[in-house]
């Protein structure tokens, strides 16, 4: 085991932007065969739909890449903390392992309740906690909160929904010269199959009017729970995916150089708040908690040895290979 505590936590990180990688493949596999295409609707009377239709599902493995991000995004935040107390108290493991938690909660009560979760930590770690808390800013906007909503619903329910989403919308349009249209923005998330993303309504219409739409879109996955929210849509699902790791990989960044002195993200750090912990001081590196007396079983009689037995013949014993009865 690493003595650097916070090694565990980049691990994590660096696994959770393997899966987005994997992730991105497996999307780009799903989508070579062009599984979207779109229909125009004709009300025959001067008002026109566009309908975004999706020929086959998003791959269910998809869900499962998402679920193990999330999933190392928010063992990362705990192991963050669990590194922390140990550097606080001295020892490895910290006192009381069990009960270490990052804190995400999204109302001041919950917070108070839990505040024991944080007994190991220093008053200036609770309070750099407590701001970071959703209930302390926009509870949409908050990362942490949306990392451990959606890892808990992957975690405790089922994988997290995934959809697509018409990420990219710029429709063009070809009316005969002199006539006037409007243009109106529906459904951007296609879940069940379809969604009618566009509808353009043309004025003095006639029965013998030519009109030409091309919505000109793109699509991205989506986690349906993720997609509801309006400061998250702003940014396409990849791009979205970046960001979370980098406020993550911020986090650790944080403790790391308050418990350490330096961290390997240490850029990411403002030379006022490196400032600030030099002037507090960063203490001296965690030692591991002596081994306790071993418990020996009870005395057993040997059983007489082959000349094989003696010559390890089988051992030491292993995985056994997959093409292996």
């Amino acid at each position: 085991m690493s003595d650097d505590l916070f090694d565990g936590c980049w691990q994590r990180l660096d696994r959770a932007a393997e899966h987005r990688r994997a992730g991105t493949e497996l999307w780009n596999e799903y989508l070579a065969p062009h599984p979207y295409g779109y229909t125009i609707i004709d009300n025959q009377d001067g008002t026109y739909v566009v309908r975004v239709t999706q020929d086959t599902p998003v791959p269910a493995e998809l869900g499962i890449l998402i679920g193990e991000w999330l999933y190392n995004l928010r063992a990362t935040l705990d192991h963050v903390i669990w590194a922390t107390a140990a550097h606080v108290a001295g020892t490895i493991p910290p006192p009381k392992e069990h009960v270490l938690q990052y804190p995400i909660y999204d109302s001041e009560d919950a917070w108070t309740k839990n505040l024991y979760r944080l007994n190991g930590l220093a008053d200036h770690h609770r309070q750099m906690l407590h701001q970071m808390q959703p209930c302390n800013s926009d509870v949409d906007a908050n990362y942490l909160g949306w990392v451990n909503r959606l890892a808990r619903d992957d975690r405790h329910r089922r994988p997290n929904a995934m959809t697509s989403y018409i990420a990219d919308l710029r429709p063009v349009v070809g009316l005969p010269p002199g006539t006037r249209a409007t243009i109106q923005f529906g459904e951007r998330i296609i879940d069940g199959g379809s969604a009618d993303c566009v509808r353009l309504t043309v004025r003095d219409w006639t029965p013998d009017m030519v009109v030409k739409l091309n919505p000109r879109f793109g699509i991205d996955p989506e986690v349906l729970n993720w997609s509801r929210s309006p400061f998250w849509r702003r940014w396409n699902f990849t791009e979205r995916l970046k960001m979370m790791e980098i406020f993550i990989a911020c986090e650790v960044a944080v403790y790391e150089y308050d418990c350490t002195g330096t961290s390997r993200k240490q850029d990411l750090l403002s030379d006022g708040y490196k400032a600030e912990c030099d002037a507090r001081g960063h203490g001296t590196a965690p030692a591991r908690a002596p081994r306790g007396d071993i418990e020996w079983t009870e005395p057993e009689s040997g059983k007489p040895a082959s000349a094989e037995t003696m010559k390890e013949v089988g051992y030491p014993r292993g995985y056994e290979r997959d093409d292996q009865e």
